[in-house]
Parts: C-alpha cells; structure tokens; sequence
C-alpha cells in the first residue's frame, strides 16, 4: 500500500519544522488580517472621542477663569493644553494596546535580548566603549522595562550607588553625557533633570552632615564650661578631598552648559516624529537587516526564532550605521527640532542663580579682604575664600529644588517633552513602551517560547522516531504482514 507520508518522511527535518511554522505563521497572518481592520475603525473613533473630551476641559478651564486677568487666563489655557498634550497619548496608547493592531502588534515582536559583543569577529581591535555602552544604556534606560523591572539588574543598582557619591556622581554623568544619543529631546531633557536632582540630593545630604557635626562641636559640654575645642577641623575647607570635589563641580557646570545649548540651538529631534522615526528604523532592524523596509513576515518569523542568524548579525552593526539610518528616517518622518519646552528658561534661571550667588559673596569677600591689605598689609585670607567657594556650590545645589517638579507624573512631562524614549540592548535608540504594551509584550513572549519549547520537543520526538531501529523493524514487521501491498502499489504505478 502507498504511503502519502513516505515522500515527506524521506526529507529532512528542516523541511519538517519549515512546515509547521509555515502553517502557525498563516493562522495567525488570518486573525492579524481580521483584527486590523477592526483596529482602523476603531482608532479613528477613538481619537474623535479624545478630541472631544479635549476640547471640553479646554473650555471647563476657560470658564473656570472666566474674569481673571489675562495673564493667569491665558497662562493656565496654555498649561493645561501642555497638560492634555501629555494625557491624550497616554490614554491612546493605553487603549490601543489593549488590542491586537497592525502597527501596534508589530511594535511588540522581535525585541533583541542579545547585547553587542566585546569582541567583533573579524576585527582587529575588541570594542569596549560599544559593549560598555549598550549595557550602561539598557541598565538605566530600557525601553522596555518598567522602574521594578530595572531594579531587578544589579548594574542599575550599580549606577544609582555611584550617582549618590561624592566622588563619583560627576563621572557618571560625564560618560552619561557621551553615551546618550544627545540628538533627541527626551534623553538630553532627562539628563539635564536627572543631574540637578541628584545635585540636589547630594547638596542636602552634605550640608546636612556638616550642620548636625558642628552643631555639636559647638554645643559641646566643653564649650558650655568655658574651654571650647577647636572646631576649625570641621569647616570644610578643611577636608582632605575639598580640592577634588571643587574641582569635579567643573566638569558638572560645563556639562550643563553643553546640555541646554544643544536645546537651545536646536541640535535636538523630538515629538510624534521622532518617535515614527525610531520606530521605523526598530521594525527595519526587526526583519534582520537594514534596508530601509520593514518586512513583515520576516519581522514574524525572526520573532519565533529568537536565534536567527540575522538577530546575530545585528549584533555587530557599528554605531555609526545605526546613526545614519535614524538621522534619514527622521528625514523621512519630519521629525521637529525639540527645544526641551519650559525647561529652557529653568536652566537660564539656574545660570543666573549660581551667577547672583557668587556675586552676592565674592564681591564682598574681595572688598574686604583688600580694605583690610591696604589698612593693615594683611594678606588674603585663604581658608575664608575656600569656604566662600564652598557655600557658593552648596547654595547652586540647594536651590536646584524647583527642578523636582520636573519629575512629577503628567506635569513633568508636559513642562518638558512628552515624547518618551529608551535603548535597546544593542544600545541604540527606540521609542519608549507604555506599561500596558510591556504587560502585552512580556506575555507574548511567553506564549511564543512556550510554542516554541513544544515545537522543539515534538520536533526531538519525531527526529527520534525516524531514526530509530523500532520504526525501521516496525515497518519492516508491517511489510512482512501485507506483503501484496506492496506489489499491487508497484503495479499501480507502473
């Protein structure tokens, strides 16, 4: 008797693998068809109910301040428009990713878990500032992981440690500066806040210290009797490493300057632009190569195999080519100049307060010390002008607490920019999953690797099944019994 099966039990198992995934990958392009279209209606109305619920606060506020000077009118509308700005994506994100959407479902597949190799084959040289990098920027910026998530990575741990230190709270966010992509509004805004809050935080901790020590040295049992000790020990310029932190609070000022220049200049891409932008050029990286286009089937099935060779291949991409391919689908997306919102004018207010600070007690200080040179012949008082230096840095920091507003939900980014980014763990730059489309993605995820944990063990079954010597005697038992099968099939065809 013939058997249907012989001519594809005689193949590979590639061959036989290749099939199954043939039909998954069509069921699902069926439902993915069906559900798009439902998706396209859908979204158009929803954003006319958004619209619409937009356009009422708008005008509950107008009424609101109804009478008010034109100022406060004005300046609220302007806000709260800011404010919708920020809402009104987050709303429609939240809703859209709830479904199963063309675009939106893309967005969710093919997310590399593999970090750029320390040493490239092929290459000369190993590549430690692209391997540092990828893994510094995944750390603390992932865009596709939530704040708990990240708390799970000893390496984000790591950093938040070193921001909190004396020493090494400048440095990091030097080389923070010089691994961010610094052409996007939204990674040199986040920069700029996260900086002056841990100078805050710092500042506060620092003068805390220094205020609870000499408090008490003063309101020492022997100060109170008549025979105080000396107390000059715990001035700080009497530090060992006054001269360091001095001197680390340079490189802080010269990096903020740098920072608000590039928003100022506008050297930076943001808005719903950019994000089309940078995702494009993921989905084109998604399909394994970067071509300029996006294929979808290859974006589905690199999804499954997660070990392609081309998710390898985009391992050793270099930088340089990642950058060119953001800078022409920026192009293409018309992507806006990014000028960081109100935080502009903040930065030029912090400038100015570090500039009235140290007028407000320099200038006296010199007065006074050449008064008391021209009566007296006394030289400068060296120690005083350390101090002075010192207190002009604490009170720089210590009025850097309006910039916590910055971080506060909805309004921080409506101040700023709402347009969220993050890395990848090939370091290069994407926009920022909400927490639904991470809930979403991480169970996909799941589901596919339990698919594929299924197909490999049905695949190692049957591989185990043809090879082995109890279907060889199986078949060879069956022939034995009908024997006449066999000629009737060869008769049949002849």
């Amino acid at each position: 008797m013939l058997d249907p099966c012989a001519k594809v039990r005689k193949t590979t198992t590639g061959h036989e693998i290749s099939l199954l995934r043939r039909v998954e990958l069509a069921n699902r392009y069926v439902d993915e068809f069906t559900s798009s279209r439902f998706d396209r209606v859908t979204n158009v109305v929803l954003d006319n109910v958004l619209t619409s619920i937009g356009t009422a606060v708008e005008q509950i506020t107008v009424n609101y301040f109804y009478g008010a000077p034109a100022w406060i009118s004005d300046g609220m509308d302007k806000f709260i428009a800011k404010v919708w700005n920020v809402i009104h994506p987050e709303l429609r994100s939240s809703i859209v990713d709830s479904m199963s959407g063309d675009y939106s479902w893309l967005l969710l597949l093919a997310w590399t878990s593999d970090y750029p190799p320390f040493w490239v084959a092929g290459e000369a040289f190993p590549q430690p500032y692209t391997w540092l990098r990828a893994r510094y920027l995944y750390a603390y910026y992932p865009a596709d992981k939530t704040l708990f998530q990240k708390v799970t990575n000893p390496l984000y741990l790591v950093i938040l440690y070193l921001k909190m230190g004396t020493y090494t709270c400048v440095p990091v966010f030097v080389l923070q500066y010089l691994f961010i992509d610094r052409s996007d509004e939204y990674q040199t805004c986040n920069l700029i806040l996260s900086f002056k809050l841990y100078q805050f935080l710092t500042a506060l901790y620092e003068t805390t210290s220094i205020s609870y020590t000499m408090y008490g040295c003063l309101g020492s049992s022997a100060y109170l009797l008549g025979t105080p000790r000396s107390c000059d020990a715990l001035m700080p310029s009497s530090a060992e490493n006054f001269d360091l932190v001095m001197l680390l609070e340079l490189p802080r000022l010269l990096t903020l300057v740098a920072a608000t220049l590039l928003l100022r200049l506008g050297h930076t891409r943001g808005g719903i632009g950019e994000l089309r932008a940078l995702a494009e050029v993921r989905l084109d990286a998604a399909d394994g190569t970067l071509d300029g286009f996006a294929h979808t089937a290859k974006i589905e099935l690199n999804a499954v195999n997660e070990d392609s060779q081309q998710h390898q291949a985009l391992r050793s991409v270099p930088r340089k080519v990642w950058t060119e391919h953001i800078q022409a689908a920026r192009e293409r997306a018309d992507a806006g100049v990014g000028t960081g919102g109100y935080l502009q004018k903040w930065m030029l207010f912090d400038f100015g307060v570090l500039a009235c600070i140290s007028a407000l007690l320099l200038i006296p200080f010199a007065w006074q010390s050449q008064q008391a040179y021209m009566a007296n012949g006394t030289p400068l008082d060296v120690i005083m002008l350390r101090n002075t230096v010192y207190y002009i840095v604490m009170s720089w920091a210590l009025m850097s607490f309006p910039f916590l507003i910055f971080h506060m939900p909805v309004i921080g980014a409506a101040l700023s920019t709402p347009c969220a980014t993050g890395y990848s763990t090939l370091g290069v730059l994407v926009p920022l999953l909400s927490s639904s489309a991470i809930v979403k993605k991480d169970m996909l995820e799941k589901k596919r690797r339990a698919q594929r944990e299924s197909l490999e063990r049905s695949t190692a079954a049957y591989r185990w099944w043809h090879d082995s010597t109890a279907r060889r005697v199986t078949r060879a038992v069956t022939d034995s019994i009908n024997p006449f099968d066999n000629l009737f099939s060869a008769r049949t065809l002849v």
